[in-house]
């Protein structure tokens, strides 16, 4: 990889929710965008993500798990979830496990109105075990939302979120809840929870194996995932893709990476 485009990723992932400029972009852009229709601003952003990572690994029929779907981004054209739901159509299955309610409902309209049957949306945290979780939740700007333990902001920072409590549930009682019977992405893009949310995958991954994509909020995640039988595959928009060593484990299906 060049220097350049070394110098490229760490700009993009210093560039990202805890900088003010940031912030007041994304306000500005969250003024905007709504108002572009959403087979628009979807259509522009999938032209976007062809080729890249984890994107690519999802066809018609693929069955997907997002962890974190925040309605701003949702507005915003840039909701994984929904780009996960516009690839995964025709036959696939998409699990997306939201702890804000509002993000949750806004999310299940729009899936309506777009005819996306093919969709399970779970009001709930991803956690390790069934518990209660309580959350940090910024009414302006949710993708910011985060468990309290899980990131470490200024008092004067904290000021703007609101705490909820909210129920957690491993996302291996969601997988067995739904039947799935194949998983071939799992994306985790929570603010510092990914670990926790990890210890909650692991019959997923003992049983099917799926590439695991997690955002960069730590510095590394390469002894974690080795531990869990992964390799680093690739970056990606948000931070990471990983495939397990033994890619094609018994009794499941390829996931096909063309372009689809």
């Amino acid at each position: 990889m060049s220097r350049a485009g070394d110098g490229r990723r760490k700009f993009r992932y210093r560039w990202n929710h805890r900088s003010p400029i940031h912030r007041i972009v994304v306000r500005a852009a969250n003024r905007i965008l709504p108002l572009v229709p959403h087979p628009v601003k979807y259509a522009v952003t999938d032209a976007l993500r062809r080729g890249q990572q984890p994107y690519r690994l999802l066809v018609p029929g693929s069955v997907a798990i997002q962890v974190g779907a925040p309605r701003d981004t949702l507005r915003a054209g840039r909701s994984r979830a929904m780009a996960f739901a516009r690839r995964t159509r025709a036959q696939g299955q998409l699990l997306v496990v939201e702890p804000d309610r509002a993000s949750v409902e806004e999310f299940q309209r729009v899936a309506r109105r777009r005819g996306f049957d093919h969709i399970e949306v779970v009001h709930a945290a991803a956690w390790s075990e069934r518990t209660t979780l309580t959350m940090r939740v910024d009414p302006g700007h949710p993708a910011t939302n985060f468990t309290a333990g899980c990131a470490t902001y200024s008092t004067a920072e904290v000021a703007r979120f609101q705490e909820i409590c909210v129920e957690a549930l491993p996302i291996d009682d969601l997988v067995d809840r739904a039947g799935l019977d194949r998983v071939d992405v799992v994306s985790i893009t929570t603010n510092g929870a990914e670990e926790e949310i990890l210890r909650g995958l692991r019959r997923t991954i003992e049983r099917f194996r799926p590439y695991i994509c997690l955002a960069h909020t730590r510095g590394s995640y390469t002894a974690l995932m080795d531990a869990l039988g992964y390799e680093l595959m690739g970056q990606d928009d948000r931070g990471f893709t990983f495939r397990h060593r033994q890619a094609e484990p018994a009794g499941r299906s390829p996931v096909r990476t063309g372009h689809g």
